[in-house]
């Protein structure tokens, strides 16, 4: 039996298996990886060269953003679960027809 853990990383590096989740994280994997590469200032120079300085306007991080905007969030992926559960059990049931 096969069992996962989660990360609360973006990035994840173990032996030979890595994962990146989002587009930034995965440039920022790519960095960090020309960094083990190379070296820190190579990898610094291919950041300048994307001229890559990520700035976003909100906080992007659960642990640090408004408890309001979490529960709002929260609130519309529950009805987005609900709403893709009865479109895929409908789905099925169609399917056996």
């Amino acid at each position: 039996m096969e069992t996962s853990l989660y990360l609360p990383v973006k990035r994840f590096l173990e032996g030979l298996g890595f994962e990146a989740k989002g587009v930034t994280a995965g440039i920022d994997f790519g960095l960090g990886l020309i960094a083990q590469l190379r070296d820190d200032r190579y990898a610094q120079g291919v950041q300048l060269l994307a001229e890559y300085a990520p700035a976003p306007p909100f906080e992007g991080d659960p642990a640090r953003a408004d408890p309001r905007v979490r529960a709002h969030l929260e609130q519309m992926m529950w009805r987005f679960d609900d709403e893709l559960g009865e479109e895929a059990e409908a789905a099925f049931l169609r399917s056996k027809t």
